[in-house]
C-alpha cells in the first residue's frame, strides 16, 4: 500500500512539470498583443456600460474593476455575496439590451464577458 502512494505521489509529480517547449525569442514572436484600437473601443465601450448603470450598479461595476471580490462588494452593500452577483449580470443585462434597442445609440464593438469583470466561482 505504500509503495502504490509513492508511486502514485511520484506519478503526479512528473504530471505538474512543466516542459519547456522553445527559447524566450520564439515564445514573444507568438504572443501579440491586442491592439492598441481594441483596447480603446473596448475602454469606450465600459465607460459607455457604465452610464447606462444604476447608481448601485455603477458601483458595483466600479469595485470589480477595482479587484474587489464579491464578498467586500456585498458587505459594502449590506447584501449577500450572491444577490451582489446577480443584481449586478442583471443590471449588465438590462443596460446592455438597452443599448442595442435603440437605433441612435452605438452599438458595443465588444461583448462585455464575465472575464471582463473578473467574476469569480
Amino acid at each position: 500500500m505504500c509503495a502504490f502512494c509513492r508511486a502514485l505521489r511520484r506519478y503526479a509529480m512528473k504530471l505538474n512539470r512543466l516542459q519547456l517547449v522553445g527559447k524566450s525569442a520564439e515564445l514573444s514572436e507568438r504572443v501579440r498583443a491586442p491592439s492598441w484600437a481594441a483596447l480603446v473601443d473596448l475602454r469606450l465601450d465600459l465607460e459607455k456600460l457604465g452610464c447606462d448603470l444604476s447608481d448601485k450598479g455603477r458601483k458595483m461595476f466600479g469595485l470589480r474593476r477595482r479587484g474587489f471580490d464579491w464578498k467586500e462588494i456585498a458587505d459594502a452593500l449590506h447584501m449577500s455575496k450572491t444577490a451582489a452577483r446577480t443584481a449586478f449580470w442583471r443590471e449588465i443585462r438590462r443596460a446592455t439590451s438597452k443599448g442595442s434597442g435603440e437605433g441612435s445609440r452605438r452599438k458595443p464593438t465588444t461583448n462585455i464577458k464575465h472575464e471582463d469583470v473578473q467574476d469569480e466561482p
